[in-house]
């Protein structure tokens, strides 16, 4: 059978059969033909979360204090198999950490922890964050976004020394765009370097052909030991050509973008509240590469500093196209049972 006609029906099975749970999965490529097996899934089918497997904040506090934001579990709603990630303007004390205290925010947002480290929040939000670290794999969510200005969704891998690869990153204004990018505390294996031997980074925002508000769409990467591919609906919209070599745990939720931090314009009085970001499901594959890592400890946990950090926005060797449309060479996935 020619090619490029297996590679327009695969597409067309994709566009009219509806999400379905398999075991396998295949990747179509010029090199032939991968198979990925499941390694896990959270299909939202169960009426909670299961505390074996997911932490309802991160594993080192439920506040994000650069975006006045409080982590609440009951932000997390999942009903008909769907999980909803609220964000809601509403005020809530939470006990700081010492190593949480950064006078600079204290003083942006003119507020202190009172003497016994209680701190009020104007924010709450919701995210998961799992317990189980991975090292390689393929990952994927099915996800539709809130329109909203300043909400912030994220799909990403966390882990060590700051080790970061940003799956997502979507804004709620944005509803025709999608961000992705990698990053590392010294500077991930094999970037590219610029003028006068300069360091380049990793990150763009990808435009999008549909609205991805209208309807559900499945973000994914591919992460070996050397590259980390990004799909957007099966299409390749991204090459990350270097090394992330340390497990990382995979977290999904939605927050609030904050005054002078990334991702502008930050929530104000154009937006709504509160706000979902929907997820239909979250999925784990494996291959021979793969490694699955051991469950994470709060001893495991060094202090990760601020972690709505951005990264300079030079280039690293990067495959952006302006708009994330299909070419017949590239990679197109499908499940199959």
């Amino acid at each position: 059978m020619n090619r490029y006609f297996l590679l327009l029906l695969t597409k067309a099975f994709l566009i009219a059969v509806p999400p379905i749970r398999a075991q396998y999965m295949f990747q179509l490529s010029d090199t032939g033909c991968t198979q990925w097996s499941l390694l896990d899934a959270e299909e939202f089918t169960a009426p909670g979360l299961s505390d074996e497997k997911w932490f309802t904040a991160f594993p080192w506090s439920r506040v994000g204090l650069a975006q006045d934001i409080f982590f609440a579990e009951k932000n997390i709603i999942i009903d008909s198999g769907i999980a909803r990630f609220r964000v809601n303007r509403e005020k809530t004390t939470a006990y700081l950490h010492d190593w949480e205290h950064d006078s600079a925010i204290f003083r942006r947002l003119n507020k202190y922890p009172d003497k016994n480290n209680m701190y009020e929040l104007n924010y709450t939000g919701g995210l998961i964050w799992s317990k189980k670290k991975y090292q390689y794999g393929y990952f994927e969510l099915r996800f539709r976004n809130p329109r909203n200005t300043g909400i912030w969704p994220a799909f990403w891998l966390y882990g060590e020394h700051d080790n970061e690869i940003d799956i997502m990153e979507l804004k709620g204004e944005r509803e025709n765009a999608v961000h992705v990018d990698v990053h590392c505390r010294s500077g991930c294996h094999d970037y590219d370097r610029g003028l006068f031997n300069r360091r380049l980074a990793f990150g763009h925002w990808i435009k999008t052909d549909n609205a991805l508000d209208a309807s559900y769409n499945v973000i994914a990467a591919e992460w070996q030991p050397d590259r980390i591919r990004f799909f957007l609906n099966g299409n390749l919209i991204a090459v990350f050509s270097g090394s992330v070599n340390v497990p990382l745990s995979l977290t999904v939720g939605s927050g609030n973008a904050y005054p002078g931090g990334p991702f502008p314009p930050a929530v104000g009085k154009n937006t709504d509240f509160p706000t979902d970001f929907e997820v239909d499901y979250m999925r784990t594959w494996t291959s021979d590469t793969a490694i699955a890592g051991e469950k994470l400890q709060f001893a495991d946990v060094k202090d990760p500093g601020d972690p709505s950090k951005t990264a300079n926005p030079l280039r690293e060797r990067l495959r952006f196209r302006k708009k994330a449309k299909p070419l017949s060479q590239e990679l197109v996935t499908v499940s199959v049972i």
